[in-house]
């Protein structure tokens, strides 16, 4: 089970829908056939159970995200929310920027164990480096930033459509939302 943590996350957007709990798997449906409608290429779908840590998991704290991957631009993730709260429905989305396993492995180890890999973490760094696919956007080149700001733009209108619709069959002034996400994209 993936966590999601807060130093992970680049950009996000949330809204609560009064009076719409219950359509969260609607609403990922809803979703899904936004972005198909519009062929938005390299973007898969997978739903996970995402919890902050393994303790919380044991204790039954997970939520179910659908989490929309770019193929291109490794490492980006957008874990889309819908979950009840009370009647309520809390519709949110997260982009995370996650470093591989293998990076995640090394970042762990406290520095004296990191010592003896450096002949062999050096040059995959410089591989990956060279390779572009997971880039941090301090490192991104104009071709990368625009890869990133059309997956997540779509994303971001495929969830705000999706709430939209929702939001009026339940009699909820949508109009009265903000709907520009918060980061470094700044996405509206």
């Amino acid at each position: 089970m993936p966590k999601l943590k807060e130093e992970e996350i680049v950009e996000r957007w949330s809204v609560l829908i009064p009076e719409a709990n219950g359509r969260g798997k609607e609403l990922f449906r809803k979703i899904r056939e936004i972005i198909k409608g519009v062929e938005a290429p390299k973007i898969e779908f997978v739903e996970k159970a995402i919890s902050p840590s393994l303790i919380r998991k044991l204790k039954g704290e997970a939520k179910t995200f659908l989490v929309a991957q770019n193929t291109y631009l490794e490492g980006y993730l957008m874990y889309i929310g819908a979950s009840d709260y009370g009647k309520q429905l809390f519709v949110s989305w997260y982009l995370t920027l996650e470093p591989g396993g293998a990076e995640k492995f090394i970042a762990n180890l406290p520095w004296w164990a990191q010592l003896p890999l450096l002949p062999i973490v050096i040059p995959f760094i410089i591989y990956r480096k060279f390779r572009k696919k997971a880039v941090a956007p301090p490192d991104m080149d104009i071709l990368h930033l625009e890869e990133l700001t059309a997956y997540v733009t779509t994303g971001h209108h495929a969830v705000i459509d999706a709430t939209r619709e929702i939001s009026q069959s339940v009699d909820f002034d949508f109009t009265k939302v903000d709907t520009k996400s918060r980061g470094f994209l700044n996405i509206s």
